[in-house]
């Protein structure tokens, strides 16, 4: 039987990170890839999700190729993800506009 690897990702703000472990928590790879963050103004932070979600796809793969193991032997996928924020979707799940993260202070002078 083949081993069994965890691998866990990060969708954090401004970096994508992941990282693969085998069951005795021996790290077998890793990476992180830049997500734009555009700022149109002081306060105003967006991102786009379709860039996010290209860059969850390319570390992604970059770590298991890194790892140098099969994808299909990974047992465990452990994703989190910005801890808040507004990621707006329409009924066919498509992005309204680009994501709110939480660093997005538009309304700062409002709830301050």
């Amino acid at each position: 039987m083949a081993e069994k690897y965890s691998f866990g990702i990060d969708a954090g703000t401004p970096l994508i990170k992941s990282v693969i472990f085998n069951l005795a928590s021996q790290e077998f790879g890793s990476g992180s890839q830049k997500v734009e963050i555009d700022s149109s103004g002081p306060t105003w932070m967006h991102q786009g999700m379709h860039a996010v979600w290209a860059a969850t796809a390319v570390i992604t793969k970059h770590t298991i190729v890194n790892a140098g193991i099969n994808a299909a032997d990974i047992g465990l996928a452990c994703p989190t993800g910005n801890e808040d924020g507004a990621w707006m979707l329409d009924a066919s799940r498509n992005p309204i506009v680009p994501s709110l993260p939480w660093n997005h202070r538009r309304a700062a002078n409002i709830v301050a």
